[in-house]
């Protein structure tokens, strides 16, 4: 059988390169679209202005870089009570739910015995 042929540029069906004539244009629009962000940064709407100008920010030296803090002060796991490891476990949130009782000692069965 023979092997199927995918278009140039367009491989897996992703994005389809743009053409070198609308980046031309995009480009030669750059500077009205940086003046009118800049027009928008006095707005007096606040979310308009905050757009506008973490727009320009981004654009001028880049978008800040995301930290990380990857210590949690992290234990031994025999130092967790029960309740912590379940909270662990449920992402951090707690059930709300406490479940009161005793544990009693019963030998140990076998699942092929019964």
């Amino acid at each position: 059988m023979p092997r199927h042929r995918f278009l140039r540029g367009n491989k897996f069906g992703g994005r389809k390169p743009i053409p070198e004539d609308v980046k031309e244009l995009a480009r030669a629009a750059t500077p009205r679209a940086i003046q009118r962000q800049i027009e928008l940064m006095e707005s007096k709407d606040e979310n308009v202005a905050l757009k506008a100008t973490n727009s320009i920010l981004d654009r001028a030296f880049g978008k800040p870089a995301q930290t990380l803090n990857t210590d949690r002060g992290r234990r031994d796991l025999l130092e967790y009570s029960i309740a912590e490891l379940v909270a662990i476990a449920n992402g951090g949130r707690t059930g709300g739910q406490t479940i009161e009782g005793t544990a009693e000692e019963r030998e140990p069965s076998s699942i092929a015995a019964k």
